[in-house]
């Protein structure tokens, strides 16, 4: 995601009405001249004014992650220097349109919060290994599985176990720690896609995927393209008279015979979607970044 984008789903998050706060509804609108820009006699640069609500508002919380990442690139830079690596977990919950968005969440982060106190993760990734962590919260949703939390926790470690073997031990344990905090067997993974594990990564930025905001501006698009009188086709011997008349017998066949909405649309479930994903994010911060201060590398740094 560049900065270009964040503006769009800024936009895309007023245009639904999602974003009600007044201060988050004009961020980045708005300019203003620093007192010190008077004192320098440069009165004409002008900063953009930021509401600062990281928790509310998705422009200033993706400038407080660029600030993060920052931080964080002088480490990596350190931990390959010393022959370290970065790995991937991905921690998902099995999930289908029967399940509520607010129990999926609460299921994910109690037990990402509970493997991080086992054994495996403290074998692979303890106090001697672990250089950094970097924990990620992301939601999905699509019309067939409904919602679809999911967690990424990217780890700088000097360990030397192989993917095969951290696998092996990490992969059953999600099952058991999920399976201590639910009773729905519906909800519980299997082995094979509960746990993920990627290694020999070059960053710990995870690459976001299609955003539930521009599926919204798809849906948008192509119900603004949809004709409903493509039936009529007009030409030079269709009179003025023929075509008004046509137009009005469409416009009352319309209100006539328009059924009652019995079931939202598409739209109208991606638009609830975001809301309710919006809502959770609201007061908790997505990311959470954690260094190992007692590492060795930080240590002789």
């Amino acid at each position: 995601m560049d900065k270009h984008s964040i503006y769009d789903i800024h936009k895309s998050l007023l245009r639904e009405e999602i974003i009600t706060n007044p201060r988050v509804m004009i961020c980045s609108t708005r300019r203003m001249t620093i007192e010190d820009d008077f004192k320098q006699d440069k009165p004409y640069p002008k900063r953009i004014v930021r509401c600062g609500y990281v928790n509310e508002c998705p422009i200033c919380s993706y400038k407080q992650d660029r600030r993060l990442f920052a931080r964080v690139l002088p480490i990596v830079k350190l931990l390959k220097e010393n022959g370290g690596d970065i790995h991937l977990l991905t921690f998902t919950l099995r999930h289908n349109k029967s399940h509520s968005y607010r129990e999926l969440k609460e299921v994910l982060h109690k037990s990402v919060k509970y493997i991080k106190s086992t054994y495996p993760y403290k074998k692979f990734y303890g106090v001697n290994d672990r250089l950094f962590s970097l924990h990620q919260y992301e939601d999905c949703w699509s019309p067939k599985t409904g919602f679809h939390p999911h967690a990424h926790i990217h780890l700088g470690t000097t360990g030397h176990a192989s993917k095969e073997e951290i696998e092996s031990r990490m992969k059953p344990k999600w099952v058991d720690v999920v399976s201590l905090f639910t009773n729905d067997k519906s909800m519980i993974p299997s082995e094979d896609y509960g746990c993920d594990l990627r290694v020999n990564r070059y960053d710990p930025f995870y690459p976001e995927e299609k955003s539930l905001e521009r599926e919204l501006e798809k849906l948008r698009k192509k119900s603004n393209q949809e004709d409903r009188f493509k039936d009529f086709k007009y030409d030079e011997t269709n009179s003025k008279e023929e075509c008004e008349n046509y137009l009005v017998e469409q416009h009352q066949s319309i209100d006539e015979e328009k059924p009652p909405p019995i079931e939202p649309t598409l739209f109208q479930k991606m638009v609830y979607a975001l809301k309710t994903i919006y809502k959770n994010f609201v007061n908790r911060y997505r990311i959470h970044f954690r260094t190992n201060k007692i590492h060795p590398l930080l240590q002789k740094s």
